[in-house]
């Protein structure tokens, strides 16, 4: 339905952007953390699940935040 604030019932141009930031957001957070063979991070990312990650991956264990650490000799370079 569209809003009716508006005269053409359109949404204002800041309406559509949020949605975009949190998945960029756990991207870079998957993208910081692949060195360590981190593939995978479910939101939220606070930091004390970043640090358990960081944590695990170094221990070669998987964790509570639910990262996925990828087998010993993975090269996150070139996926494989």
């Amino acid at each position: 339905m569209p809003p009716s604030s508006t005269p053409i019932g359109a949404k204002g141009g800041g309406e559509s952007g949020p949605p975009g930031a949190l998945p960029a957001v756990i991207n870079a957070v998957v993208d910081a953390l692949k060195p360590l063979g981190v593939t995978h991070f479910d939101m939220p990312a606070t930091p004390e699940r970043v640090w358990q990650a960081i944590r695990d991956a170094r221990a070669g264990t998987a964790t509570a935040a639910k990262a996925a650490v990828a087998p010993a000799g993975f090269d996150p370079r070139t996926g494989g």
